[in-house]
């Protein structure tokens, strides 16, 4: 899955309530980090499982193992949108892969 981004030229990828839908996100992230600068980020915003909810979002350990699988590691983890039912991940590219 190629993302068509620009190798070495983003500061940032932002993706937001979009993670859910992506077939592979392993895939399509790993094959985005050659797009970012060496000190860039990857944020994103996605929903997690509830109660009322259990199938919907993604939660934090499966967000984190995905990523890092694709080459991040985990920077932190924002939950000031936790009433919304969004957790926002800041991760950066894992150098020690």
């Amino acid at each position: 899955m190629d993302p068509k981004l620009p190798e070495g030229k983003l500061d940032l990828i932002f993706v937001i309530s979009a993670y859910h839908h992506f077939e592979d996100p392993v895939a399509l992230l790993r094959n985005a980090r050659p797009a970012l600068k060496h000190d860039g980020v990857l944020a994103i915003g996605e929903w997690f499982p509830t109660d009322e909810r259990p199938q919907s979002g993604t939660t934090p350990e499966k967000m984190e193992a995905q990523m890092t699988a694709a080459g991040y590691r985990l920077e932190r983890l924002e939950t000031f949108l936790k009433a919304n039912r969004m957790n926002i991940y800041i991760f950066r590219i894992d150098d020690s892969r």
